[in-house]
């Protein structure tokens, strides 16, 4: 899980953009990976990812033995659920994140029922480019 806006605070549209370009460049990297390894190994990943954006509670969780720092909330099983429902290798995300970025980024994918989200959800996919995280809107 990757954090924007905590601890340190910044503006809905920056995290959104940030959470977008960090997203393309973790699939370009695990890309690259994968080339190395089916040439070295035979054997390549799979991942997805599911961006969102919403209010959550941050903090370290645990006790003094053992702590972590994390969100948790409706906002992050969202997420959790978008990456779920994401086609390997893929990044998909909600319309919250979308708001944010120039429309020449993405596309809908349709609408889903998440598990334990109640309301169906529109979600985006990025659109195969050079460098998408370059074209960010602010």
């Amino acid at each position: 899980m990757v954090l924007f806006g905590a601890p340190i605070h910044a503006e809905g549209s920056a995290q959104a953009q940030k959470a977008f370009a960090c997203a393309e460049r973790i699939l370009k990297r695990m890309q690259q990976l994968n080339e190395r390894w089916r040439e070295e190994e035979g054997a390549e990943f799979a991942i997805r990812i599911g961006v969102h954006q919403g209010q959550a509670i941050v903090g370290s969780f645990g006790s003094q033995k053992r702590s972590d720092y994390t969100a948790i909330g409706l906002h992050v099983n969202i997420a959790a659920r978008i990456e779920t429902a994401a086609q390997p290798n893929t990044i998909y995300f909600s319309e919250a994140i979308a708001r944010h970025l120039a429309p020449n980024l993405y596309t809908s994918t349709g609408h889903f029922r998440l598990r334990g989200i109640s309301e169906e959800l529109e979600l985006f996919t990025s659109l195969p480019a050079e460098s998408n995280a370059q074209r960010l809107v602010s």
